[in-house]
């Protein structure tokens, strides 16, 4: 019966209608009262005019008139018994009344305890969601507009408010504020006294359930089911020590974008499909390009210290034949040709056909010199695809093109994208109503209906399988048809194994802190890969 009350009905309709279900019954059965059917009418009265009264934000008022309504409903049947005391002393001939009285006490009950449990009008709860304090880009504003009205359309389905907690944008900074926040010491007993703790909703990446895990409250009994609609590969980790930690909310794959204008205009026939083939179509549109704009650049990337440049770092040794930093044994696996090359060649880029500053580029920064039409080719994720048409060069259309990443030159080359996407979780201290509210609004911006419409909106993968086969959302975010999300989804590249979900953060903070070392030459790839070996090992070995 979880979704009886999902409405924000007042449970004045559904007290009202009970009651005169009963009293109706009693006078078709009744059979020696003619005065009964003047008090059904007046009953009746009573009900119409709770029923006109907007009683949906007064909670109390609502709770007083039902209680007020099964009253008057009780006294009438009492006088009923009174006139008519042959009820009592010839029950057997009589059992239908006393079966209509008795289921309807019964009902009154369940409908008031039952209803209390589900009522979450009024409660207020606080998420922090992908927001920013202070949104500029166009995905940025898209978001947030889309989080603002489903937080309305919540409250409109459920009686419960919405407050949204801007959150740091960058990933790292994100987990680092987390983490802050959560191990604080309390100044006094009360956990909500602290200003993260006091959110209900947080969204992590899909890496941090480990991390979190202890933050957050089980979700098993209340959404375990949920999860079986969504695509299996990103729920792998979600369960920790038989507790359900987190709820997919929307999915990243890491895709190369291109401009088809510019593909056309210097003779280049398709997009890239090795990283020689993207350097080589690079170098020549960026050198005529540059006739015009000198500020042009052949590709851009996430080369910034922090969790984008892990995704994009390990994208260049998995496209290269390593496809893990630590394998499913639990051991290192990065001191090999495949992972040195790659991030070599990766090393090449800067200064050639990505800006000199590329290791300050953050998704933010290297959508922004996408935008202003400054890069030929751009990593980034799915988001990207449908805010790129906003674009002025774009302006005439079909001029934005969006591939898979290219693949390397070593043995086991593939096409490498790494799997991202962020989770909801309910936070652990929230209690009572709060924690009702907060898991309903879980389930409902997880739910079919809305992840169709954070797809067409914000241009953000939805995480339930169905809607890959859904051919509004797939005409709405116009992928070229040759690129299939599911599968890109499912072959995607992991960054995190499940025995390593509690160490996760600090295994990608050395990785991507030494390679970002070498990107700014200040160690070749062969001393920043062993050291992060090193790093990784002591790590492992706490």
């Amino acid at each position: 019966m979880e979704q009886f009350f999902e409405t924000a009905r007042p449970l004045v309709t559904y007290i009202g209608p009970l009651v005169l279900f009963v009293l109706g019954a009693l006078w078709a059965l009744d059979q020696h009262n003619s005065r009964f059917e003047s008090k059904l009418a007046a009953v009746s009265a009573l009900v119409a005019l709770a029923l006109l009264l907007n009683l949906n934000s007064h909670v109390i008022l609502d709770y007083a008139v039902s209680l007020g309504l099964v009253a008057i409903t009780a006294l009438v049947i009492v006088q009923l018994m009174r006139k008519h005391p042959s009820y009592g002393q010839n029950w057997r001939q009589n059992w239908l009344i006393w079966l209509v009285i008795l289921l309807g006490g019964l009902a009154s009950l369940w409908l008031f305890g039952h209803y209390y449990q589900q009522d979450i009008r009024n409660v207020t709860i606080k998420v922090m969601l992908s927001t920013e304090p202070a949104p500029e880009t166009l995905d940025q504003r898209r978001s947030a507009d889309w989080e603002q009205r489903t937080a309305e359309r919540f409250g409109q389905k459920t009686g419960a408010q919405v407050m949204i907690i801007p959150a740091p944008a960058n990933a790292t900074q994100r987990l680092e504020a987390y983490l802050k926040q959560f191990d604080a010491p309390q100044q006094t007993d009360h956990w909500r006294t602290n200003p993260t703790n006091d959110v209900d909703v947080f969204t992590i990446d899909l890496a941090w359930t480990g991390i979190m895990q202890q933050y957050a409250a089980d979700l098993t009994s209340a959404l375990q089911e949920v999860q079986k609609q969504f695509i299996p590969a990103i729920t792998v980790n979600n369960t920790i020590n038989g507790k359900l930690v987190a709820i997919p909310w929307h999915i990243d794959i890491g895709l190369l974008y291109y401009r088809k204008d510019l593909l056309k205009k210097y003779d280049i026939p398709e997009p890239p499909k090795t990283w020689s083939d993207l350097e080589t179509a690079a170098r020549v549109i960026q050198q005529g390009e540059r006739e015009t704009n000198p500020s042009f650049w052949g590709f851009i990337w996430q080369g910034k210290a922090y969790e984008g440049l892990t995704c994009n770092a390990l994208e260049w040794q998995a496209s290269n034949g390593n496809p893990t930093i630590i394998n499913s044994k639990g051991e290192v696996n990065l001191n090999n040709l495949q992972t040195i090359a790659a991030f070599e060649r990766a090393r090449t880029w800067i200064g050639d056909i990505s800006p000199p500053d590329a290791t300050s580029f953050d998704e933010g920064k290297t959508f922004d010199t996408w935008m202003e039409g400054n890069a030929a080719f751009m990593r980034n994720w799915p988001y990207a695809y449908r805010a790129s048409q906003e674009a002025s060069w774009a302006a005439e259309g079909d001029r934005v093109g969006v591939a898979l990443l290219p693949q390397g030159d070593g043995m086991n080359a593939r096409h490498a994208a790494t799997l991202g996407g962020w989770q909801l979780i309910v936070n652990a201290e929230t209690r009572h109503k709060q924690k009702k509210a907060a898991i309903e609004f879980v389930r409902f911006v997880t739910q079919k209906e809305t992840q169709k419409d954070l797809a067409i909106a914000t241009g953000k993968l939805p995480v339930w399988n169905a809607l890959y086969e859904d051919q509004t959302m797939l005409r709405e975010l116009n992928f070229p048809k040759n690129l299939d999300l599911r599968e890109s989804i499912t072959n995607a590249v992991t960054r995190i194994s499940p025995q390593l979900v509690e160490s996760y953060p600090a295994i990608s903070k050395a990785y991507f802190e030494e390679v970002h070392k070498l990107l700014k030459g200040e160690k070749p790839a062969e001393a920043a890969v062993r050291d992060i070996e090193i790093k990784l090992q002591q790590e492992l070995s706490r």
